[in-house]
């Protein structure tokens, strides 16, 4: 049962990811940017981060529970919180 929770809520997660990428402007986020073509985004931004990376993290178990070892949270909150975490950064790399 726990794994299934597990399963059922980081798809939820990625079902936001999606419904992200469908807004009018979400497919800007929706992968990495290409430093090729904007070659200064390395010194601009320090932490990139788009909606591909996040779901392919989820989708590797890439998100450590062991991260939050002072928390009161479950590891899947940990995990959630993580992905959560990186979703923020998208939009604070506009800034």
């Amino acid at each position: 049962p726990a794994f299934a929770s597990a399963v059922s809520v980081l798809g939820d997660v990625k079902s936001i990811l999606d419904r992200l990428v469908r807004y009018e402007y979400g497919w800007v986020f929706a992968h990495p940017v290409d430093v090729s073509v904007i070659t200064d985004y390395g010194a601009l931004v320090t932490r990139p981060m788009d909606y591909a990376t996040v779901a392919g993290m989820i989708d590797r178990g890439a998100y450590d529970p062991a991260r939050y070892k002072f928390s009161s949270l479950d590891d899947l909150e940990k995990i959630v919180l993580q992905a959560l975490v990186d979703v923020e950064q998208v939009f604070q790399n506009c800034f």
